[in-house]
């Protein structure tokens, strides 16, 4: 599901827009780990 919502809009992978819309510390630290995970799987 996250990686259609990236798909559908790219600024889900911009960390400041995302604090911008009042994403909490938690939720912004677990999403930095999903794009480092997708960072990785892209490039195997």
């Amino acid at each position: 599901m996250g990686e259609a919502a990236l798909r559908i809009d790219k600024r889900f992978a911009d960390v400041a827009f995302l604090k911008e819309n009042l994403w909490g510390d938690r939720l912004l630290a677990d999403t930095k780990k999903f794009l480092q995970y997708l960072n990785k799987k892209s490039l195997h």
